[in-house]
């Protein structure tokens, strides 16, 4: 090749299978990342201990997973922040780019919280995200058949019959109070009823 833009073709060409780079011989290649068990365990684990931090960012220390600490998931905890999972706190030093505590974002604890799923794939390429799967996984997926959901979940556990009853109470008074304000009545008296 005798040419930027030779070399520019070349590896547009062949990015995905991961080829060497003719001008600077650094390997170029598109990298599948797929959601999985280890960043499901961890992302719980920073939701629980974030829920008992009074919601202040954890530092990565301080994520317990098993016996051990979520580092010892290597990179794939830090990949929850290209899922929108995560986020890192910046450091207050100019000598650090990151301080090392993170904090789930709502996008996260809905996702352990089995409100809403995540892309099962990520295409990245030079740590960024370039396209993602139309597949979705949700936690309980993620985590695998060997996982108990209730069980890891512990007191931050909700039962799904309690959310849909919690549900069809908030439907019923919001229709209580427009049946209300139709009618030109009142607000009622009585006490409400709770689940």
């Amino acid at each position: 090749m005798t040419t930027i833009q030779e070399a520019k073709d070349y590896l547009k060409r062949n990015y995905e299978e991961g080829v060497n780079c003719p001008c600077c011989d650094q390997l170029v290649k598109l990298y599948r990342r797929k959601f999985n068990k280890i960043m499901a365990r961890g992302l719980i684990s920073l939701v629980r201990a974030y829920g008992q931090s009074g919601g202040k960012p954890v530092h990565v220390h301080d994520i317990p997973l098993d016996d051990r600490d979520v580092r010892s998931m290597g990179g794939s905890f830090a990949l929850l922040r290209h899922w929108s999972l995560i986020k890192p706190e910046q450091a207050e030093s100019a000598y650090k780019r990151l301080s090392g505590l993170w904090r789930p974002t709502q996008a996260g604890i809905d996702f352990v919280h089995r409100k809403t799923e995540v892309p099962e794939y990520l295409n990245m390429y030079n740590n960024k995200v370039i396209s993602i799967s139309t597949s979705q996984i949700g936690i309980v997926k993620a985590l695998g058949t060997e996982f108990d959901y209730k069980q890891m979940m512990g007191e931050m556990y909700i039962r799904p019959d309690i959310v849909t009853n919690k549900l069809k109470w908030l439907k019923d008074e919001r229709q209580e109070i427009e049946q209300e304000k139709l009618l030109d009545l009142p607000p009622a008296v009585t006490p409400r009823r709770y689940v």
